[in-house]
């Protein structure tokens, strides 16, 4: 063995290799540090957004507009037609969708639904263009 390294307690042999004790750390891990709590600004845009998502969500007859299926108001999100960073955060700039898979979708696609209206129309494009 080299010289700095320590003599290790062999635990039992298997198959003709040995086992040997488990690695110890020399300092314990550090533990992750909490989220900061949202702002009191933030939270009133975002209870304010919800609203709104709420009420686009009724009048649209309580089904997601990207997939057209029916969903419960637990699990629908208000996603920005136009970007946020533009602070238009009205009625007519909402499209409530579900929150796992259809706005996952659209915000990892980059999908521009002023241009694709629904899943339909989005994965139809490539016959348009031919």
């Amino acid at each position: 063995m080299i010289g700095h390294e320590k003599s290790r307690k062999v635990l039992w042999q298997r198959n003709g290799l040995k086992i040997y004790t488990k690695l110890k750390a020399n300092k314990q891990l550090k533990t992750r540090t909490k989220l900061k709590p949202m702002s009191e600004k933030q939270t009133i845009k975002t209870e304010q957004w919800n609203k709104i998502t709420d009420e686009v969500f009724e009048e649209n007859g309580k089904i997601c507009l990207w997939c057209g299926k029916p969903a419960k108001r637990e699990k629908v999100d208000g996603h920005h037609i136009i970007p946020r960073c533009y602070n238009d955060h009205s009625k007519a700039n909402n499209y409530p969708v579900h929150r796992f898979g259809c706005h996952t979708e659209i915000t990892d696609k980059n999908i521009d639904v002023r241009k694709y209206k629904n899943k339909i129309a989005w994965e139809n494009r490539n016959a348009e263009v031919k």
